[in-house]
């Protein structure tokens, strides 16, 4: 039988809260960090850090968010990431908290790219994938933006 960690609610003096499971007021099991800025880091948390197969990360400063696999607090494996400043979609691989491997950028223009990254930058040329029609451009970036949405995760 599994025993599940108390949900409670921590305060930090940089104004961030945790709401969420918790052993001995450290972050163990699922809950949200709500930063005074306006961003969160959500997920399965293991001994103060973020780590799971399905958390979402929204930065308010920069307007990214992040949803896909964290281990110690950074990106890692297959995860989707919308870039603000560049109004575009990164679908791909993840290692070390950056863009590591093959990855798709999906444009606002409707262009598909795929292309391998190393240290967060695009190595070598990229192959234009194809053109996305709207429906298909809006379902993509509707997903990638959606950081208001209610967090769900199961407890196994």
């Amino acid at each position: 039988m599994n025993k599940t960690s108390p949900i409670g609610m921590l305060l930090y003096p940089d104004g961030s809260i945790y709401v969420g499971q918790m052993t001995q007021f450290v972050k163990q099991g699922v809950g949200k960090v709500i930063e005074y800025s306006g961003g969160f880091k959500e997920g399965r948390w293991e001994n103060e850090k973020l780590s799971g197969p399905n958390c979402r990360i929204y930065n308010h400063e920069s307007g990214d968010f992040y949803q896909g696999p964290v281990e110690e607090g950074k990106r890692n494996g297959r995860g989707r990431l919308y870039d603000a400043d560049r109004d575009e979609v990164y679908d791909g691989e993840f290692e070390n908290d950056k863009k590591q491997g093959v990855g798709m950028i999906y444009k606002r223009n409707g262009q598909v790219m795929k292309g391998d990254f190393r240290n967060n930058c695009m190595e070598g040329p990229f192959e234009n994938v194809y053109k996305a029609d709207a429906k298909e451009l809006k379902d993509v970036f509707d997903k990638a933006i959606n950081h208001k949405g209610v967090f769900i995760a199961v407890q196994k």
